[in-house]
């Protein structure tokens, strides 16, 4: 659970004759991780594993994409097994749909097209209707026209000035048409592209704008007419054909994803070798799977190797989610601790403590659960502003924002539980003061800073002794001693600094000639000076006065807590001290709350995630942390609407 899964290197060599079953296994078992075959096996195994069938099953997967990409979606219900390739290229080939396909993809893309002209002309006679002028006056062998955006307003003068005799006629307050020569269409372009104004051309049309209207939109309702009869008969195809469609195709992608793996695997005319990495708990799974695939027509092999293996985390679902932040810093390598859990039991802890209000807790736990179920629902939503969303997708993808949501549950319920001790809701005070006759004596942060600042001192503590132990148990089993001796030293020296400086707090007697407690601090400082050189050399020396900060770095959390008290507080005096007055002053009061409260909950929300993580990530990590593996990628895709071959 604190530790990656641990991997094992395995090579299979197999018959040709059961490279089909093989793969398929593979595939399903969906926990091997190939790699390319060391140049050893290779150079007495020259051929490259290949299949005939290549062309056609690729031929076939771009045609079954092809349908997916234009028919009508409709709801796969059922799964489909095909024991073998042959028989998945038979039912592909029962497929007949390509003409009706084609004839609707064609006749689509020609009624769009000319709908796109029609428009474009309607959009034109609709502006000229008003002026009731015969159409073909505006574009002739000599004379071209343009519906033209007035911005700047000044720009019908600047055409004139520039043009020789333009003709220009206004429309409304917002267009005009202007009708040059051909010659000096270059001339007019250029002065609407530098005013980065609008223009549209004026098509050849004939007759009377109205009437021309009319026409153009009896086409555009005859148009719209035949594009509804091809989407009704291609929703008939989808019915009939799309449900066996995806479940062939989805066949298609896992034999290719075979195919492409073949190119890794040397062979002989018999034989074929295939080397990988797999979860050490899976090997006996691998090696019984192979055999029924094969009838034991195999060799399968661990490999001794010094090769770093790929990191696959294995935490409990509950702290799952979590991992995407350790894999956003950076994986761990398999050897080392996984630090996922502690993160996930951190984190919501520092996040509730700097938001430290019930009313807020409850905003961000009811925006978190929004979140999650907006985007795990289809279909329509209540539409957000497109700035707003723009500006979200361009940092977070749909995915991460429905982790990142998750993750914050845990965080908005410490943020309640903190608000109902601190007694906060958005800045009030909202807790009775006596139940069933009992005083409740509430924590206040602002009266008790210098509490919440050494509770906040002892968090840091904390952390960084368990970020030192974590490294002392890394180190071993790596087998670096002088590693562990640093990890030792750093341990002794901040505890030494801890203690002379909590000594000091509490006006406790630091004279070592009087308090032997005063100088075996001082030893145990000193000596975990001498230690931490002895195990990282000079280099550590300069990073001695960091840690100090590393500790006093999680007074943060005191910090970012007060800022969000002494704002919400200073906007709702603000809306107290007004509610009393005018209407204009109660007026300004409520929008100095509303709007100062919004500002408050947006700081509740990315300050102490911000913050939260950077304590972990570099006050803590940097303890123990090596990072730099790399993830465990299986061979395999989820079978959706296929059945399992090997189960």
């Amino acid at each position: 659970m604190f530790k990656p899964t641990e991997m094992s290197k395995v090579m299979v060599i197999a018959s040709q004759s059961r490279r089909d079953e093989i793969l398929t296994f593979f595939h399903d078992l969906k926990s091997i991780q190939f790699e390319e075959i060391s140049q050893e096996v290779r150079s007495q195994l020259n051929n490259i594993t290949s299949d005939d069938r290549k062309d056609e099953i690729f031929t076939l997967l771009n045609r079954f994409r092809n349908y997916l990409s234009f028919l009508p979606p409709v709801s796969v219900n059922r799964k489909m097994l095909f024991k073998n390739t042959g028989e998945l290229i038979n039912a592909a080939n029962e497929i007949h749909i390509d003409e009706e396909v084609k004839f609707a993809k064609q006749r689509l893309e020609d009624l769009n097209t000319d709908l796109k002209d029609i428009n474009n002309r309607l959009y034109v006679a609709r502006k000229l209707e008003p002026l009731g002028l015969n159409l073909e006056l505006f574009n002739n062998s000599v004379i071209a026209s343009y519906i033209i955006e007035r911005n700047p307003e000044d720009i019908e003068e600047e055409i004139r000035s520039k043009l020789k005799d333009p003709f220009i006629t206004g429309l409304d307050d917002q267009y005009i048409v202007a009708s040059v020569v051909r010659e000096e269409e270059p001339v007019l372009a250029k002065i609407i592209t530098d005013h980065g104004s609008h223009m549209v051309h004026i098509p050849s049309m004939e007759g009377n704008p109205t009437d021309y209207r009319k026409m153009l939109e009896s086409k555009v309702e005859s148009a719209n007419k035949e594009v509804e009869a091809v989407r009704g008969g291609l929703q008939e195809l989808s019915a009939e054909n799309y449900e066996k469609i995806a479940i062939i195709a989805e066949g298609l992608e896992i034999e290719a994803k075979k195919l492409e793996l073949l190119s890794k695997f040397p062979s002989s005319d018999s034989t074929f070798v295939s080397e990988g990495w797999i979860p050490k708990s899976k090997l006996d799974y691998l090696e019984k799977g192979i055999s029924n695939a094969t009838d034991q027509m195999f060799v399968m092999k661990v490999l001794e190797t010094s090769e770093k293996p790929p990191t696959l985390l294995k935490n409990p679902g509950r702290f799952k989610i979590f991992e995407f932040f350790i894999k956003f810093y950076s994986l761990p390598q398999e050897a080392e601790i996984d630090p996922t859990i502690i993160f996930a039991l951190a984190f919501p802890i520092f996040f509730g403590i700097m938001v430290g209000d019930l009313g807020y807790g409850i905003i961000i736990l009811l925006g978190s659960i929004w979140v999650i179920r907006r985007l795990s629902t289809p279909g329509p939503h209540v539409r957000l502003p497109r700035k707003l969303t723009k500006f979200v997708s361009t940092i977070l993808s749909p995915p991460q924002m429905k982790i990142l949501a998750k993750a914050l549950i845990p965080g908005s319920i410490a943020a309640i539980i903190a608000g109902m001790v601190f007694n906060s809701f958005f800045g009030f005070t909202f807790m009775p003061s006596h139940i069933l006759g009992y005083q409740i004596t509430y924590f206040s942060p602002l009266k008790s800073a210098g509490k919440m600042l050494l509770i906040s001192g002892y968090f840091g503590l904390f952390m960084v002794t368990l970020g030192y132990i974590m490294g002392i148990l890394n180190e071993l089993h790596y087998g670096e001693k002088k590693g562990i001796v640093g990890k030792v030293g750093w341990l002794m020296f901040v505890w030494g600094v801890s203690i002379y400086g909590l000594s000091l707090l509490h006006g406790y007697n630091v004279n070592m000639a009087s308090n032997p407690f005063a100088a075996l601090d001082i030893a145990i400082l000193g000596l975990g000076i001498i230690l931490i050189l002895y195990g990282e050399g000079g280099r550590a020396a300069v990073e001695i006065p960091s840690i100090i900060s590393h500790v006093l770095s999680y007074t943060r959390i005191m910090g970012v807590l007060l800022a969000t008290i002494i704002l919400s507080e200073l906007v709702n005096s603000v809306f107290i001290s007004n509610s009393s007055g005018s209407i204009i002053l109660i007026v300004v009061g409520v929008v100095v709350l509303i709007i100062g409260q919004l500002f408050t909950l947006v700081l509740a929300i990315f300050e102490p995630g911000i913050q939260g993580a950077r304590l972990i990530y570099v006050e803590f990590f940097s303890k123990f942390y090596r990072g730099n593996g790399r993830p465990f990628i299986p061979f395999g895709i989820e079978r959706k609407h296929t059945e399992k071959v090997y189960k």
